[in-house]
């Protein structure tokens, strides 16, 4: 699984090292078709830059739309971090309960559950101590965790202990906490996107650190979105086409530990430590939570068990690995 705070984004990524380009977007090369104007914006949030591209006939709708589309974004950032001390999943963490959840905490942590029991346990929102802890000890010590502190903070990783009811939240575990980096940020981008849809928008882009939903085309085209490729120097990865569709991108290169990129902030909750492999994965699907959880997923499957997973779930996915080659399920130009 994958945490990122805006502070350590900043830091070691000067908001560079993300999947999907982003300045300028590709999308809008070329200008657009009919009457449509555009309007844009940007706002830093969730630790990367959130950037809205909407196309309306009315440049004042527009504005409007992406305007509450944005405040959408924020408020349901303040209920899914984990990094504000009075977040609901701070309080969650400390007392190990949390009563009547906002509903879209809970939805969110439903979505988590079936996709930690889908995965077998590759998808897990408990392995936040381990993700802390090989931060922690990379600051201080400058290495990764011992084999004895990966086993102790292991046994705090435990998707089964997680309880989700409508009137309560539980770990059944002390000291447990949790980590929604993995599907909130795509849930949150999908709750921007049906914001938009109620304000009458039907074209529109948004692009959250790599996290991407496309409400219609580019006019009367699809978006055209470019993917980035870790592995090549000039870091030129596939061109996708978008239109209500969404995609997210995985990869080592965001947030890591060590010059080698081999800890990292995607940590593989079975063994402790992150994935060996792959660099960057990148799913393309119906909504951007399922992209988001599925390109944290898959960074911890076996490629033939990646595709697998990839079919079950009915998505398109392109996994480059560390000596450059590219497996994929769908067309991927």
């Amino acid at each position: 699984m994958k945490d990122i705070s805006r502070r350590d984004f900043i830091r070691w990524s000067g908001l560079a090292g993300l999947g999907l380009t982003l300045s300028p977007p590709p999308a809008l090369a070329g200008g657009f078709s009919g009457a449509l104007k555009i309007h844009r914006e940007s706002r830093l949030m969730m630790g990367t830059y959130v950037t809205l591209t909407v196309l309306d006939e009315s440049s004042d709708r527009a504005a409007q739309a992406g305007a509450g589309a944005i405040r959408e974004m924020e408020r349901l950032a303040a209920i899914l971090t984990r990094f504000d001390s009075g977040a609901p999943l701070a309080h969650l963490a400390r007392t190990g309960n949390l009563d009547r959840p906002d509903p879209e905490l809970a939805a969110v942590l439903l979505a988590a559950t079936g996709f930690y029991q889908s995965s077998g346990g590759h998808f897990d929102v408990t392995v936040a101590p381990l993700v802390d802890g090989q931060k922690k000890s990379f600051e201080q010590h400058n290495r990764p965790l011992s084999p004895e502190e990966t086993k102790s903070l292991l046994k705090l990783v435990d998707g089964s202990a997680l309880q989700v009811l409508p009137e309560r939240i539980s770990l059944l575990k002390e000291g447990m906490a949790l980590t929604l980096d993995g599907l909130g940020k795509g849930y949150i981008v999908d709750q921007a996107g049906a914001a938009l849809k109620k304000a009458g928008i039907k074209h529109a882009l948004i692009n959250a650190g790599g996290d991407i939903l496309a409400l219609g085309g580019k006019g009367d085209r699809p978006w055209r979105i470019g993917v980035l490729d870790p592995t090549r120097t000039d870091r030129k990865g596939p061109i996708i086409t978008l239109k209500d569709q969404a995609v997210a991108t995985s990869g080592n290169y965001e947030v890591y530990w060590d010059t080698e990129k081999l800890h990292h902030h995607i940590i593989d909750p079975g063994v402790g430590d992150s994935p060996a492999g792959p660099v960057s994965v990148s799913i393309k699907s119906q909504s951007c939570l399922e992209a988001d959880a599925l390109s944290t997923t898959l960074f911890c499957l076996p490629a033939r068990q990646a595709l697998a997973f990839m079919a079950e779930h009915q998505a398109q996915g392109l996994i480059i690995n560390n000596r450059g080659e590219r497996i994929s399920r769908g067309v991927w130009s």
